[in-house]
């Protein structure tokens, strides 16, 4: 092989590689998310929570599908948890935080939170206010 074959050919499937092993880094942060929500809200992790951290911890957008009834609760507490912790942060992906499709009841306090990452709030209702 010439230097130039030789250079495409590990470009060709280092890119192959990359998108073969992306699936599984995302994987292993929605793992790792899971494991510090769980420890810091024992086992009572709601549903629509664990879909967010899941969705936070990829590259793709959330799939998300038209509910025919309420919106699933998010506690603010958990809202506040995963936007303010340093631990959390390294395990979200650049695209940043996902919050579609749910309701927060209560006011949510994000006071005094440095926030280095996009929050995406779609089709979300609060009961409360966000000072």
């Amino acid at each position: 092989m010439f230097p130039s074959a030789i250079h495409e050919y590990h470009f060709v499937r280092f890119q192959q590689m990359s998108k073969a092993s992306i699936p599984k880094l995302e994987a292993n942060r929605a793992e790792d998310l899971l494991k510090l929500a769980k420890d810091r809200f024992s086992e009572d992790l709601q549903g629509a929570e664990a879909r967010i951290l899941s969705d936070s911890a990829c590259s793709g957008f959330p799939n998300v599908e038209e509910l025919n009834g309420p919106l699933p609760l998010i506690r603010p507490e958990f809202l506040r948890w995963i936007v303010a912790d340093e631990e959390v942060r390294k395990f979200i992906d650049p695209r940043g935080i996902r919050i579609w499709l749910a309701r927060v009841p209560g006011e949510v306090n994000l006071s005094d939170c440095a926030i280095p990452l996009p929050l995406d709030f779609r089709r979300c209702e609060f009961d409360g206010r966000l000072p």
